[in-house]
């Protein structure tokens, strides 16, 4: 006796997101991301749709404050590669730039120099045990 097949629902694009390579800042915030969807999913009483909005903001949570010209050139690359990958809809992102772009330019020219290397990354705050919320906004 043969069983039919279900079709299988295709996921969103936005759950098959390419990996960053260069950039820590955008490595954890779309570790944050991929780690709040992959919780949010495995409990039934969430949809598809409530988990990629936690992880949304779960990615928006983790980018670095505005604060000194590391963290902006950090902020703005969260930025780019979370329109990318749609984490940002309806010109969110495109905010998110101008108010880079303001804090940049309170930033003297002379101190416009990164002074960490891009490979020095920030670790991920512990993974909860408990509830699936977002990243404690402490740990950014």
């Amino acid at each position: 006796m043969t069983h039919a097949l279900k079709p299988l629902k295709p996921k969103p694009a936005k759950v098959e997101i390419p990996r960053p390579q260069q950039n820590p800042a955008v490595a954890r915030c779309s570790e944050v991301w991929e780690r709040v969807f992959a919780t949010m999913s495995r409990r039934k009483e969430y949809l598809e749709e409530e988990a990629i909005a936690e992880a949304d903001q779960a990615y928006c949570k983790a980018m670095p404050q505005l604060v000194g010209f590391d963290n902006i050139c950090d902020f703005i690359a969260c930025v780019g590669y979370g329109m990318l990958i749609k984490v940002f809809v309806h010109g969110h992102g495109t905010k998110l730039l101008y108010a880079a772009q303001v804090a940049l330019s309170t930033i003297p020219p002379q101190e416009r120099r990164r002074k960490v290397t891009p490979e020095i990354a920030t670790p991920l705050p512990p993974t909860p045990n408990t509830e699936p919320s977002f990243v404690d906004s402490k740990a950014t």
